[in-house]
C-alpha cells in the first residue's frame, strides 16, 4: 500500500446550485499534484457547472454526460479517471481539510481493500448536527438481511477491488451505492477507521428523503439479487428478526451516533481525523 499515491474522486451533479461550488471547492482543498478529480455532469441548465470550471486545476475535469442517471455518471467518471484509491463525493456532501492523506494513512495501517468512516451531518448553512458512526456489528450480515450500508461519504476503496467487484452498476436508480457496497464488503477485506474525513448534508432536494419508499424496494430487489447469486451466504429467518431488532434498538436508543464536541461548529473548521 505505501506505493500507492494517486485518488481518483468523482462527483456526479445535475442542477446543484451553490452547492456544487462548496463541494468542488472542498475535493480541490483535499487534492495532491498526482491526485485526479472528475465532475460528472448529467445536463444541468443552472449554471452551476459554469460557475466551477474557472476554479479547476489541470488535474481536475468535468465531462458533461446526458445519457445516464447518478450511477452511470460515476461508473462513467471512474472509467475516465485514473488512480489506485477511488471514492465519490456527491454534489452536496464535503471533505474535511487534510481527507486524502488521512485516507492514505488509513490505507497504510490497516492494509485493507476499503476504508470507512464516520462523517458529519451537517444542516444547509453547514453547522454541524451530529456525529454519525459507520459501522454495526457484523456488517456483511446487517447488509445482506436488513440492507444496512456504510455512510457513502466516508467510504474509500482500492482500484483493484473496485474492478474485482465489477464496479458500478448503471441500472439501479437509488440503490447503487448499497449494491457496491455490498458487494465490495463480502470480496475484499474492509477495515472501519473511527474517524471522520467528510461531511454529509442535510437538503430538501436529497433524493434519499424523497423517494424513501422507492429507495426501500430498491435495496430489497439488490438484496434478493445478491441472495440468488450467493446461496452460500443466505442466512436464517431467526438471524434476520434478531438483526432487525438489534438495528432497530441502535436508533432509537441513539447508538447511531458519536458524542461530539462539534455540534453546532461549522464543517470548515473541521479537520479530518483518524478517530
Amino acid at each position: 500500500m505505501a506505493d500507492i499515491v494517486r485518488f481518483a474522486i468523482v462527483t456526479p451533479t445535475l442542477d446543484a446550485g451553490a452547492l456544487l461550488r462548496q463541494t468542488v471547492e472542498s475535493v480541490l482543498a483535499c487534492l495532491g499534484p498526482e491526485d485526479r478529480y472528475t465532475i460528472v455532469d448529467g445536463g444541468s441548465v443552472d449554471g452551476s457547472v459554469d460557475e466551477i470550471l474557472p476554479l479547476l486545476p489541470p488535474n481536475a475535469s468535468v465531462i458533461r454526460d446526458r445519457n445516464g442517471g447518478m450511477y452511470d455518471a460515476i461508473a462513467l467518471g471512474f472509467e475516465r479517471t485514473p488512480g489506485d484509491l477511488m471514492g465519490w463525493i456527491n454534489a452536496s456532501d464535503l471533505l474535511l481539510a487534510g481527507s486524502l492523506d488521512t485516507v492514505r494513512r488509513a490505507f497504510r495501517e490497516t492494509g485493507a481493500d476499503l476504508v470507512h468512516f464516520d462523517d458529519l451531518f451537517i444542516d444547509e448553512r453547514g453547522q454541524v448536527l451530529q456525529r454519525t458512526v459507520g459501522t454495526v456489528d457484523r456488517p456483511q450480515e446487517a447488509m445482506r438481511l436488513v440492507g444496512w450500508t456504510p455512510l457513502q461519504d466516508g467510504c474509500f476503496w482500492t482500484r483493484e477491488l473496485y474492478e474485482r467487484c465489477g464496479g458500478i452498476d448503471p441500472r439501479w436508480r437509488l440503490a447503487g451505492d448499497f449494491d457496491f457496497f455490498l458487494r465490495a464488503f463480502h470480496r475484499g477485506r474492509t477495515a472501519y477507521v473511527p474517524g471522520v474525513v467528510s461531511a454529509f448534508r442535510r437538503h430538501p432536494n436529497q433524493l434519499s428523503r424523497r423517494h424513501r419508499l422507492d429507495y426501500e424496494r430498491e435495496n430489497r430487489q439488490v438484496r434478493e439479487r445478491f441472495a440468488s447469486e450467493n446461496p452460500q451466504a443466505r442466512s436464517s429467518l431467526l438471524a434476520l428478526w434478531r438483526r432487525r431488532l438489534e438495528l432497530s434498538l441502535r436508533a432509537r436508543t441513539g447508538r447511531n451516533r458519536r458524542r461530539t464536541p462539534l455540534i453546532g461548529s461549522h464543517w470548515q473548521s473541521v479537520a479530518a481525523s483518524i478517530e
